[in-house]
């Protein structure tokens, strides 16, 4: 599987009135070469503060001093782009993720992660995740508590500036000599050789302390024991209390409560389904009720009219009998033919089919009343059956009721008494267990000392590690098979040939400190130990490196294991050493990737503004 982490991939300072100065890396080993004072050491401190140093600011030359915004893309190995950004003298970063140019397009407002420890959401907790590192705990001091090992720390051990590279009193791979961290860095280390850490660990106590604590400690077990005693006393008669003597007895009673279970279900389905058909059968009676009403009232109406055209009819009848007639408002005469020669015809065949039709609707409309009256009684007859089958159903609801409470009562109390028996039992181990704690407290009682014991030195170093710290240094010719390298535990200090490392002068302290972190770094991919697999070095190659090892091509060696060894993380080495001593050919070193900083193309990381002309220099450009 591979191992969690990250690399750099781009960087970014920008500033008000400045041309954004631009920095490519690769995956693998990159060299920022080039003069003093081109940037070099800026570059190194500006990675360090985007990936959390707490410093609120970072000191820039002073043709930095009008760039207050960086930027850093890192990408993960299983190929996630994240953006970093910092401004100078904030204690935030804002992270997004997408490349870094797309980070001011992006709609993502990022994350806010701060870079101190009393921060909310700590830029630490996130890179540990990117790195894959679980919760680890390392030892601090013999006299207090461990801490959860954070980002910083790993950062402290894969950011190494010169002063850290060239030191006689800083151990290779510590922050620094400070005496009270030695116990944290050993630890920290500990943990990236062997994959323990010390969430065990108890800090080392005063013996009156210690005897206080463990009386104390078999004390509460002893009131425990108690409590657990009078709690089995009161269940001692649990094995007596019914036949239930096992679960498949209760599973025997569980299974006829399933029968009585789905049978009662059954008929509560078809209760609910009779009565939401009762509900319906006594809506519809209710509507076909009203609608038979009106019905007979439209036959009413229809019957009334049949009343009026007869009354026509008649009248009709009764004009004709009459010869003469007077107008009741004139008194004119008028007489019947006059009236009746209106198309007398015509008006009594109106009439008659008016009269047929509205007789016809009578008998229609008699026959509809009829039909709905029996369907009525159908309903009706429907809806007292399904009364009856409700009854029913409700009694054989209530006759099954009574045995599913029971069974179900019994079921319960026989649960319940197996659980008792079941206490009864745990109870009796939580006491074997709690009185064999008070033996083992017993015997660390009778092993404390008014004297403090002298711990021996820890070994952390392992043989796998110094294995490869030798096949390095074998590769780079700074020694000969002959030469064995060791470890001394009580300076934390690399012995070669018997000899410390802060013996050595600058330059060979310097390469051996480097080949130190480059051999922890292959040491925890080869353990699939997750860490960092980025790792960040000013000046290996120091400027006063002997004479006589440059005179056997200890550097030229160097830079070939460089470009021939195969990566499995990043490297950034910052150096001016390479510049003086080997030609940059592409050619000869295809697997560096170098930025050079010096040149006409590039003076420095940052612009300089040209005096004849008024105009910045572009330096923001990395060579191929």
């Amino acid at each position: 599987m591979e191992l969690q982490g990250f690399y750099i991939k781009e960087f970014e300072a920008r500033g008000k009135g400045c041309t954004p100065s631009h920095v490519t890396f690769e995956k693998g080993f990159n060299a920022v070469v080039g003069k003093s004072d081109t940037g070099k050491t800026a570059l190194f401190n500006l990675l360090d503060y985007l990936l959390g140093k707490s410093s609120t600011t970072v000191d820039l030359p002073p043709e930095g001093a009008n760039f207050d915004t960086f930027f850093i893309e890192i990408h993960t190995y299983d190929e996630r782009v994240f953006t970093i950004m910092r401004k100078q003298g904030e204690t935030n970063v804002i992270m997004k993720e997408c490349v870094l140019a797309e980070y001011e397009s992006t709609t993502n407002k990022g994350l806010k992660y701060g870079v101190t420890a009393n921060s909310s959401v700590k830029l630490s907790d996130f890179l540990l995740s990117l790195s894959g590192v679980p919760n680890i705990y390392i030892k601090k001091s013999d006299k207090a508590r461990t801490q959860k090992l954070t980002y910083p720390q790993i950062r402290h051990i894969v950011f190494v500036d010169e002063d850290k590279t060239t030191s006689k009193t800083i151990p290779s791979l510590f922050y620094d000599s400070v005496y009270t961290n030695m116990t944290l860095y050993r630890h920290t280390l500990s943990y990236l050789m062997s994959g323990e850490d010390d969430r065990d660990f108890v800090p080392n106590e005063a013996p009156d302390v210690k005897r206080s604590r463990i009386n104390g400690r078999i004390e509460y077990l002893k009131s425990e024991i108690d409590d657990l005693e009078k709690e089995r006393f009161a269940l001692a008669g649990a094995d007596d209390y019914i036949s239930m003597s096992d679960k498949a007895f209760v599973d025997q009673y569980k299974a006829s409560m399933s029968i009585l279970s789905r049978t009662l279900d059954s008929l509560v389905d078809e209760l609910e389904k009779q009565q939401e058909q009762s509900r319906k059968l006594r809506e519809e009676k209710i509507e076909l009720g009203l609608f038979i009403v009106r019905l007979q009232q439209l036959k009413e109406n229809y019957e009334l009219e049949l009343s009026r055209l007869e009354f026509i009819n008649h009248g009709t009848s009764y004009l004709n009998a009459l010869t003469t007639n007077k107008c009741p408002l004139c008194g004119t005469e008028i007489s019947a033919g006059h009236i009746l020669d209106l198309e007398h015809s015509k008006y009594h065949a109106a009439l008659q089919q008016e009269y047929g039709e509205v007789l016809f609707k009578i008998k229609d409309i008699t026959n509809l009343i009829a039909q709905k009256e029996k369907e009525l009684i159908d309903k009706e007859k429907m809806y007292l059956a399904g009364v009856n089958t409700i009854a029913d159903l409700n009694k054989r609801i209530e006759n099954i009721k009574p045995d599913y409470d029971k069974l179900s009562q019994l079921i319960k109390n026989g649960e319940e008494n197996l659980s008792r028996k079941l206490r009864y039992e745990q109870i009796g181990a939580l006491i074997e267990k709690k009185k064999n704690e008070i033996e083992v407290s017993q015997n660390q009682l009778k092993e404390v000392k008014n004297t403090k014991k002298k711990e021996p030195e820890e070994t952390y170093v392992t043989d796998e590690f110094l294995s490869i710290v030798t096949g390095i240094l074998k590769s780079i010719k700074f020694i000969d098979d002959k030469t064995s390298i060791g470890f001394d535990a009580k300076s934390n200090d690399l012995l070669v040939g018997g000899r410390k490392r802060a013996t050595y002068g600058k330059g060979n302290r310097s390469i051996l400190s480097c080949v130190m972190n480059f051999a922890l770094m292959d040491y925890c991919y080869e353990k699939q130990r997750p860490f960092s697999r980025l790792l960040v070095y000013d000046s290996p190659l120091c400027t006063k490196y002997d004479t006589e090892q440059a005179e056997n091509n200890v550097l030229d060696a160097y830079a070939k294991y460089c470009n021939d060894k195969e990566w499995n993380y990043q490297v950034i080495i910052f150096d001016n050493k390479i510049d003086s001593l080997l030609t940059i050919n592409t050619e000869i070193y295809p697997n560096i990737h170098f930025v050079e900083f010096g040149t006409e193309e590039r003076p420095g990381l940052f612009l300089k503004e040209d005096n004849s002309t008024g105009e910045d220099v572009v330096t923001g450009t990395s060579s191929p």
